[in-house]
């Protein structure tokens, strides 16, 4: 079956006022590539991960070329109000909508959101490692202290990784970032004074590594 894409309606003296588009008549994005062959695209993430996180990025690219959604989204976003409507704002949208990282879908979401958190994690353990000297191990506790637990968590708190899962992660990879990103990081650390050594070591919680030796003169 061949998809059939709808803009939003133009003025009946528009120049092209066609409102149903092929994919290949349809925008095409920065990078190359329809807005068409993107949502589509993305919906089959969708039904391949049952990541509702999918559904969202879909409705994005479509609104964003000014084409209406596909209709499962629409019934999702539908059936999501409506429940919170319903319960009069008792559960949050975010939980109505199944993105709460608690529902059926809520491992897919974590496991998405820490995918693109990974990276991240890798160069604040390198670049810890780099300006303290201190152990991968050590490193990952202090990274892994980010992660927040409890009832209004956000979703980027849920798919926060814990200290084992770092250091656990980083060993088996090599823990070491690209080594584009390991200059860049060695070139930052190389100008840290010892004023900027002591912020970034108390932009964490003082428990996570008040222990290290190497790090004790740095609690005053």
């Amino acid at each position: 079956m061949k998809e059939i894409f709808v803009r939003y309606p133009q003025p009946v003296d528009a120049d092209d006022a066609q409102l149903c588009l092929a994919i290949d008549e349809t925008p095409e994005r920065d990078g190359g590539g329809s807005a068409g062959e993107d949502v589509i695209r993305t919906m089959r993430e969708y039904q391949r991960t049952e990541n509702p996180v999918y559904l969202l990025m879909a409705f994005i690219i479509a609104t964003d070329a000014e084409l209406y959604p596909p209709q499962g989204i629409l019934r999702w976003l539908r059936d999501g109000f409506r429940e919170w409507v319903l319960d009069v704002g008792d559960i949050s949208l975010e939980r109505a909508l199944d993105l709460s990282g608690r529902g059926r879908h809520g491992k897919a979401i974590r496991e998405w959101f820490s995918g693109l958190m990974w990276e991240d994690r890798m160069i604040e353990v390198y670049r810890l490692q780099q300006a303290f000297r201190i152990s991968l191990q050590d490193a990952s506790g202090i990274v892994g202290s980010k992660r927040i637990a409890g009832e209004f968590a956000t979703m980027r708190d849920f798919a926060e990784p814990d200290a084992d899962t770092i250091y656990d992660r980083a060993k088996r990879t090599g823990h070491k970032p690209p080594k584009s990103i390991r200059d860049r990081v060695d070139a930052m650390v190389d100008e840290m004074s010892d004023t900027d050594r002591r912020a970034l070591l108390h932009s964490y919680p003082v428990h996570t590594w008040q222990h290290i030796p190497k790090l004790k003169k740095y609690l005053g």
